[in-house]
């Protein structure tokens, strides 16, 4: 299913970028270019190396429970994180965290939204479209295992305004500016999960030892 997704996603970014080609510049599409790429591994298509059937440690259809889980960021980022956690075998509870309302310029990027969507909160906006695809339930089970099971809680608001924003497990981090991640890194997560897009690329990194490895700043 994520697979599926990311194919969707840069498949579009090609039509965007012929359709929009004049205005794009240099990054324009204006002929074929052939190329391509693992989706599963991100090597390049000639370069692909087999992938285990399951290299995750779990059996085919078996429920993970990922615990409590803050997305901070409903936007553009935020939103396919939260739509791919809805399509994959996971229970558990997401807390999404983001001040704003969906402005005009956000619908041809924001998965979640419609034209109807200018001026709905970002969170509440995130609620409403997982509670009519998930079950959302007040435990961590699930009749069918095939199936998402997750609790989405949210809340409007920036990151740090909490006493509970202090040393939570895990945090996804969907934000625009190094100084928002200096922000979260300053409440000292245990683990954080970043991705971001920019005007020409797009990158995801993991900050799963504090001291260790690369301040999630600097991602």
């Amino acid at each position: 299913m994520l697979t599926w997704l990311a194919a969707a996603a840069i498949g579009m970014a090609e039509v965007f970028r012929c359709v929009f080609a004049e205005e794009l510049g240099e990054r324009g599409r204006r002929a074929h270019q052939p190329g391509g790429f693992d989706l599963l591994t991100s090597r390049p298509a000639d370069a692909a190396t087999s992938v285990p059937a399951d290299s995750t440690g779990t059996a085919p259809g078996e429920l993970v429970n990922i615990g409590d889980v803050h997305l901070i960021g409903a936007g553009a980022i935020g939103q396919a994180a939260a739509y791919a956690l809805a399509h994959v075998n996971v229970a558990g509870r997401i807390y999404v965290v983001d001040p704003e309302t969906v402005t005009l310029s956000n619908l041809q990027r924001y998965l979640l939204t419609d034209a109807g969507s200018v001026g709905a909160v970002k969170v509440n906006l995130v609620r409403d479209a997982l509670t009519h695809q998930v079950p959302v339930v007040h435990n961590l089970t699930a009749d069918n295992p095939s199936d998402s099971v997750l609790e989405v809680h949210p809340i409007q608001g920036r990151w740090g305004d909490r006493p509970t924003h202090l040393r939570v497990d895990q945090v996804l981090v969907a934000l625009d500016t190094a100084r928002d991640r200096i922000l979260v890194a300053g409440t000292l997560p245990h683990h954080a999960y970043n991705a971001w897009t920019q005007v020409a690329d797009l990158g995801w990194s993991r900050h799963e030892q504090f001291g260790d490895q690369p301040c999630l700043a600097f991602a």
